[in-house]
C-alpha cells in the first residue's frame, strides 16, 4: 500500500472511501489478477482478503464509536460506504 500511495500510514487509512480504489488495486495484485482471463491465480487469497478487510472495517467502526460517541452516525455512514 505504501508504494501505491505515500499518504497511507495506517491500516485505518486504507478503510476510508478516499483510498478504496488503492485498496482494491493492491488486493488484486496480491491475488495475481489476470486481466486477459478475468480471473485470479489465487481465488482463495482474494476471498480471504475481502473477509479480512471487512473485519478490519468492523473493528475500526467499533473503535471510532467508542472514541466519538456524539458523532456515531456520521462515522458509521463513512465506514459502511466502503463495505
Amino acid at each position: 500500500m505504501k508504494s501505491e500511495n505515500n499518504e497511507i500510514c495506517y491500516l485505518e487509512d486504507c478503510l476510508t472511501p478516499k483510498y478504496f480504489d488503492s485498496t482494491v488495486k493492491c488486493s488484486m495484485q496480491i491475488a495475481n489478477y489476470n486481466k486477459l482471463t478475468d480471473s485470479f491465480a489465487s481465488p482463495f487469497i482474494i476471498l480471504k482478503l475481502g473477509h479480512l478487510i471487512n473485519q478490519c472495517c468492523d473493528i475500526a467502526e467499533f473503535i471510532k464509536f467508542k472514541e466519538q460517541d456524539g458523532q456515531s452516525e456520521k462515522i458509521k455512514q463513512e465506514y459502511e460506504y466502503i463495505i
